[in-house]
């Protein structure tokens, strides 16, 4: 739940929040990636014992031991034009004046980022969307409105394999 930011403590556990949300949607990604099935096609999983709980958390670990991205290298950008085609972008455009005025912003404090980089043999897509805020850049969602128009999944956390 985010809290008004009327002081130190609200900030605090405001900027708590957010670090969970990313944490979980790391971990989403992976999991969407690499260990699909231990999503259960998106249903609550019930590990109610010490041993299921052990078991699973031994195969995500297991699992997560060989994806080390320290090969990780950024090969380039993409605007949403690129990535959506011309065909799609009056869409694009409605979804981006919708967020414009929900948040009261002007159209230079909301950006679409798309990256393209090579990790682990394997070529990728990462969508997000940046907000300005006091001169500052925060990243506002893993997928954006390009991710969404392109049907990147909640879980995918604004990944895509090329």
């Amino acid at each position: 739940m985010r809290l008004p930011s009327t002081g130190d403590f609200a900030r605090r556990l405001n900027a708590e929040s957010r670090r969970a949300a990313l944490t979980n949607a790391i971990i989403g990604q992976f999991m969407y990636y690499n260990t699909p099935a231990a999503l259960n096609e998106f249903q609550p999983s019930n590990l109610p014992t010490p041993e299921e709980q052990a078991a699973f958390l031994a195969a995500f670990e297991a699992a997560a031991q060989h994806h080390v991205f320290a090969d990780l290298q950024v090969t380039g950008a993409k605007q949403p034009l690129e990535i959506l085609g011309e065909d799609k972008m009056e869409g694009y455009q409605r979804g981006i004046t919708g967020q414009l005025a929900d948040f009261g912003l002007l159209p230079d404090d909301l950006a679409e980022i798309g990256l393209t980089f090579e990790a682990d043999g394997q070529s990728w897509l990462f969508l997000a969307q940046a907000v300005r805020l006091n001169d500052r850049w925060y990243l506002k969602a893993l997928s954006g409105v390009v991710g969404a128009m392109m049907g990147v999944g909640f879980a995918q956390g604004g990944l895509m394999s090329q």
